[in-house]
């Protein structure tokens, strides 16, 4: 007889909204079939889990020697996680959610099945796919182009499909390279938008809202892009001196110090913000705000994005994620900049800004949009996965 539990496991519970967001999908799956959520993390408490089983802390407390050794910080406390988090969820569900589909995710479903084998169980595992251009660029290159191409192969198209049994992706052209590509079982992958956690905020006219640009994220991050939004602002605000830009995300003081040093951001309306405790006071600055940039070197379906889209913000994105097109649909190419481009960024706020009518136009759309990001079409999508 089937455990009436679910196991979620994730590395990292590191994040004040993961709880309502990232991961919220796990706790209505189990709603939905009437199985108790156990989550398997490394640093803290899930508070929606109705249990949560914590990363054994003597593994991460080495020896100095331990921690010198090249193939230790090679591998880090990373593959130790997800080798136990696939054995220990294995001992107590038959089916489990990992975040996110690659190799840390391969390697705790390939231990879970492992051991539910060994227990004579088959064992269901659920992951979700990240995917951007960047990611597809390298997995394209690991299985055509490297020189280990062989042993990839064999991984993306036998060991995953085998050790994942059903993959959520958030794009159609994402889907098609996973079936195309990865030999992915077409009828175990389905498409799946991120689904924020929404407030009720109040609907702003787009011409009642600021002249304010928002970016949501980790603010420090290189992969982020920050620098190439502050390079574009300065270079805007001197066309557009009544803008001003609102940066929310944890960040480093020496990245701060370096933003200083290199642009005086000091002298110009850039407000950060550092990190916004309530999601009501940043669902708040959403709405407040009229464009929400990301410029992200590489994105698979950023929730920033789908925040932004869900407190109709226009959106103004690097061209690193398939999902920015599927969503925009002819808007892109009013709203996509080329990545690592400020003065391509900085263009394509110039000319939203001038063309008035033309923002409008992609504001008032942006309502119907945001209708695809739902929970109970993204359930109604996974349910299947426990009723396997």
């Amino acid at each position: 007889m089937m455990k009436k539990r679910f196991g979620l496991v994730f590395e990292y519970m590191f994040d004040i909204h993961n709880e309502r967001d990232v991961a919220q999908v796990s706790k209505a799956l189990s709603q939905t079939t009437g199985k108790a959520l156990w989550v398997y993390t490394r640093n803290r408490d899930y508070a929606l889990a109705d249990r949560t089983v914590s990363y054994p802390k003597g593994i991460n407390a080495t020896s100095k020697a331990l921690i010198q050794n090249e193939l230790y910080m090679s591998l880090k406390p990373s593959v130790f996680f997800s080798l136990w988090g696939g054995y220990r969820s294995a001992r107590d569900c038959d089916a489990i959610m990992v975040m996110y589909y690659g190799i840390g995710a391969f390697v705790t479903a390939a231990t879970f099945k492992f051991f539910k084998m060994l227990q004579g169980k088959k064992g269901i595992v659920y992951s979700k796919a990240d995917l951007g251009s960047r990611k597809i660029e390298r997995d394209e290159f690991l299985l055509q182009d490297s020189r280990l191409k062989f042993v990839f192969r064999f991984l993306y198209h036998y060991l995953m499909p085998w050790a994942i049994d059903y993959l959520s992706v958030e794009t159609a052209e994402g889907k098609k390279w996973l079936v195309d590509k990865l030999k992915r079982s077409e009828d175990k992958t389905f498409v799946t938008y991120n689904c924020p956690a929404l407030y009720p905020i109040e609907k702003i006219k787009f011409s009642d809202r600021k002249k304010q640009i928002i970016f949501v994220g980790r603010v420090s991050a290189p992969e982020k892009g920050v620098k190439y939004l502050i390079q574009a602002f300065i270079t805007l605000v001197k066309q557009h001196p009544d803008y001003n830009l609102i940066i929310v995300g944890p960040y480093d003081e020496s990245w701060l110090q370096s933003m200083e040093s290199h642009f005086s951001i000091s002298s110009y309306p850039i407000t950060l913000l550092g990190n916004v405790q309530s999601k009501e006071k940043l669902f708040q600055l959403y709405s407040e705000s009229q464009y929400f940039v990301l410029p992200s070197l590489f994105e698979g379906s950023p929730l920033s994005f789908v925040e932004a889209i869900c407190c109709n913000v226009i959106p103004v994105c690097s061209d690193v994620s398939f999902v920015y097109k599927e969503v925009l649909e002819d808007n892109a190419k009013y709203c996509l900049f080329d990545s690592e481009d400020s003065e391509h960024l900085a263009e394509k706020l110039s000319f939203l800004i001038d063309n008035i009518s033309l923002s409008e136009k992609i504001y008032n759309g942006i309502e119907t949009i945001s209708s695809n990001f739902s929970w109970n079409k993204q359930l109604a999508s996974v349910s299947k996965v426990l009723s396997d």
